[in-house]
């Protein structure tokens, strides 16, 4: 009579697989987070660079107060048609703005946007900022407290110390 052929793994076939998994999948979260990371850094940088001409308009109309809101638009206040985020939480202590939004501050001889990661970003960039500075000739700067690993060209972190 014939002998009966193997049915299946083994156990010790099923826990090198498992291992491996196990290997693989420790290499590649962290890579994962990183690019997240950076990619959340990368659409913040944007979504604040587009709130720079706008803030040029304002300060050439010479307001220097902002809202985010129709309801509270005023000859005096100029209105930014930001967007809501929900990577950005609260700037501060101040009320203004509400979380989600930049805080943008008018000023001629200097303007500061400035966004701060919230609690629906990665965990890496927890309350990390990304700014956008304007000095007074009217040049942009976008300088970032995200981890050397992280940054982007647009927008480096400062030089260690």
């Amino acid at each position: 009579m014939g002998t009966a052929g193997q049915q299946g793994f083994t156990l010790i076939e099923l826990m090198i697989a498992v291992a491996l998994i196990g290997v693989l999948a420790t290499v590649a979260i962290p890579q994962y987070q990183g690019h997240v990371a950076r990619a959340q850094i990368t659409r913040v940088v944007s979504e604040t660079a587009a709130l720079r001409p706008q803030a040029e308009s304002c300060l050439l109309e010479g307001k220097t107060n902002v809202t985010f809101s129709d309801n509270e638009a005023s000859a005096s206040t100029c209105l930014i048609g930001a967007t809501l985020s929900n990577l950005l939480g609260k700037t501060g202590q101040s009320e203004q703005p509400p979380t989600g939004y930049p805080q943008i501050v008018l000023a001629d001889n200097e303007t500061r946007i400035t966004a701060t990661f919230g609690n629906t970003a990665a965990t890496a960039l927890a309350n990390a900022t990304v700014v956008w500075v304007r000095n007074a000739s009217g040049a942009w700067r976008c300088q970032s407290t995200v981890a050397k690993r992280y940054e982007t060209s647009a927008c480096p972190a400062p030089p260690a110390q």
